[in-house]
């Protein structure tokens, strides 16, 4: 008699699982709308924008090899344990800065870049914990449940902080706080998870072994062409950190308005999601991955010129679901094409070039609209995409190649 995985609703752990995804999501997000909001109402410069996104990126680049290795080797869930709880410590103290008398901007982003830590240590491990939680035939459509968990967390985050922020900076950080503290408690559900990653330690030097993961994207050229593809599209067309600048000066909504632009992708994205838990591309998957992502430069054009509220918030909307078409094809192939002995040390190489292009992303939207302006900033990068298309289409024929994200070997 064969047996029968279980459905994912039967499948122990995967609840808190998707808890502790939603928590961790949040933490970051409200974090990115109220450091936003404080900073840019105490410089008046997008330029200082740009800097939180490459404190952000900072430890990432720094830590984001060594976080891989650590969740190849370790207790996967005791890990992201322990990095949301130095975000807990970090946003403690951002909420402190917020009420002394005299804001200090070096306080703030040295406080923001110990959250940065905090997430970058946590991040690999807890996107490597869910093969181990479910099936393998349950994998796609949990990949798609863990997605919209956390575009759940990219909706109410950036909302909930728009709205803490009428309360006070101080509040909106207390509030990310708390979800860094459930993201621990949560994921500490999961330690006894038996399918622990186990990779034994061996000869091999420290440095070799941390490099594993690069050396297998570089020969799977698939993995490769979609992680260089994501890392340029939003590297050159991000304008999320210019949001505070859009929601005051252009659009003129306020706070509550600048969480209603940051929701607004995570809405649309969610949308996206919900429809891939019942169809995940398996025929031209490559193919749709690169006409989204040119949707997406094209739907940034339409939120740069826009001056009217709902139409940016719906360009953000499409935004947001053609970015979700193309992360859930990425994390597909990632989790679908990877070995579990390997897999923590190559999702942290991925994630580096997402948060790479993510923060650094914002940091170069914020130096060209200190430059030229939000506006044409911001046309500027929803081009730079659509010419990454272009040259992602020629210089990666493997992603136009990619059928089924599940047939990925290596060279």
């Amino acid at each position: 008699m064969t047996d029968v995985p279980p459905t994912l609703a039967q499948t122990p752990n995967f609840l808190a699982y998707l808890l502790a995804r939603f928590a961790f999501g949040v933490i970051s997000r409200m974090l990115v709308v109220v450091v936003g909001w404080q900073i840019y109402d105490l410089t008046d410069n997008p330029l200082h924008l740009g800097y939180v996104g490459l404190v952000m990126f900072a430890p990432v680049l720094f830590l984001g090899l060594i976080a891989g290795d650590l969740a190849d080797r370790f207790d996967r869930a005791l890990l992201v344990a322990a990095g949301s709880l130095v975000a807990c410590a970090a946003l403690i103290g951002l909420a402190v800065t917020a009420l002394l008398p005299e804001t200090s901007l070096a306080a703030i982003y040295v406080c923001t870049a110990f959250a940065g830590v905090g997430i970058a240590l946590s991040k690999p491990a807890l996107w490597a914990l869910l093969p181990q939680i479910v099936h393998s035939s349950q994998l796609p459509t949990a990949i798609s449940s863990a997605t919209i968990a956390t575009q759940i967390s990219v909706i109410m985050g950036p909302a909930l902080a728009g709205l803490l922020l009428m309360a006070g900076i101080a509040t909106g950080y207390g509030a990310a706080a708390f979800f860094a503290c459930l993201s621990a408690v949560l994921v500490l559900r999961l330690t006894s998870v038996k399918q622990r990653s186990t990779l034994p330690v061996s000869g091999e030097p420290t440095l070799s072994r941390m490099m594993g993961g690069i050396r297998y994207i570089r020969r799977t050229p698939v993995i490769l062409g979609v992680v260089m593809l994501d890392l340029f599209a939003v590297l050159l067309g991000s304008v999320i950190v210019l949001l505070p600048v859009f929601a005051r000066d252009i659009l003129e909504v306020g706070p509550a308005g600048l969480g209603a632009l940051r929701a607004a992708p995570a809405v649309g994205a969610l949308g996206a999601a919900a429809i891939l838990t019942r169809y995940t591309p398996r025929r031209h998957a490559g193919t749709v991955m690169l006409w989204f992502t040119a949707l997406f430069g094209v739907a940034i054009v339409v939120f740069a010129v826009s001056e009217n509220i709902m139409l940016s918030l719906a360009a953000l909307g499409v935004a947001g679901a053609a970015d979700m078409m193309s992360v859930v094809i990425r994390q597909s192939v990632l989790q679908l094409g990877t070995p579990d002995e390997i897999r923590g040390r190559v999702v942290a190489v991925s994630q580096m070039f997402v948060s790479g292009s993510n923060e650094l992303g914002d940091f170069r939207a914020g130096m060209v609209a200190a430059m030229i302006g939000a506006v044409p900033a911001a046309i500027a990068g929803g081009l730079s995409t659509l010419v990454v298309v272009g040259v992602a289409t020629c210089v990666f024929p493997a992603i136009r190649q990619l059928a089924d994200p599940r047939m990925v070997e290596p060279k």
